[in-house]
Formats: C-alpha cells, sequence, structure tokens
C-alpha cells in the first residue's frame, strides 16, 4: 500500500484522487493541509513515522495514508459532503494542518490547527487514534 499521496493542485484532479482514496474502505486518510511552514513540520514528522513503520511491529500507522494537500481549498467542497464529527467545525477549516478521515466509514472524525500541531507533535497521534475510534 502507498502511504503517501500528494493531490494534484487543480480542484478536479485533487478531488479526483481524493475520492478514489475514499474508495478503499480500509485506509485511515491524514491529510496534512496547507503550503507552509507548519504543513512542512507536519510533512516531515509524517516522513519521520513512515521511515519507522515496519521497523518496530505493527504500529497504528500500518493503515495510514499521508495525504499531503498543498492548496487546501481545492477538496473543501469533497469534504463538506462527508459526515463530520460533531468535534470537528469546518469554519476552522483554513486554521488545519490536519484533518483525519476514518476507514470504514469516511468520517471527519480530527482537525488539528496549525496552532495545536505546533504546541505537540502529538496532536497526530490523537488525530489518527480519533479516527479509529470513529472507523
Amino acid at each position: 500500500m502507498q502511504n503517501f499521496v500528494a493531490l494534484p493542485t487543480e480542484e478536479s484532479g485533487a478531488q479526483k484522487t481524493l475520492q478514489e482514496l475514499l474508495d478503499q474502505p480500509d485506509q485511515l486518510l491524514l491529510l496534512i493541509l496547507g503550503d507552509d511552514d507548519v504543513a512542512d513540520e507536519a510533512t516531515d514528522t509524517a516522513n519521520f513515522i513512515r521511515s519507522r513503520i515496519g521497523k518496530n511491529g505493527v504500529s497504528m500507522y500500518d493503515m495510514v495514508v499521508f495525504v499531503k494537500v498543498t492548496a487546501p481549498l481545492t477538496i473543501l467542497p469533497l469534504l463538506k459532503k462527508l459526515k463530520i464529527h460533531e468535534r470537528v467545525d469546518l469554519t476552522d477549516y483554513h486554521n488545519f494542518v490536519l484533518v483525519s478521515i476514518s476507514p470504514f466509514r469516511n468520517i471527519i472524525s480530527e482537525g488539528v490547527t496549525k496552532a495545536r500541531f505546533m504546541k505537540g507533535r502529538g496532536s497526530m497521534n490523537t488525530a489518527v487514534m480519533t479516527a479509529y475510534a470513529n472507523g
């Protein structure tokens, strides 16, 4: 399984690629939103995690597909069609650096703001655990 995908920057291509990922029910999607320093930090964290997958046995990241979205507004119309957990408010979407989508049921489970991510990288773990819990 490919565990890192960069979405195209044009809207129809980005939505088509994301929909293809959503159609694969056994994957937890962790969207990394933006093209700034915080998104770069999140991508670095994702790459570190990816480098460790399979080296220490089974981890919660084995089914995670990291999805780099440099143009986050291109996928917002598609995200609005998904079920959204009550704790996630898409009006804060412009502040998010991470969005997790549960496997099997495609529920947007967690939205991590840039400020929260920079306070502690553990928010990536929380986003993944919450998505598993809702999946």
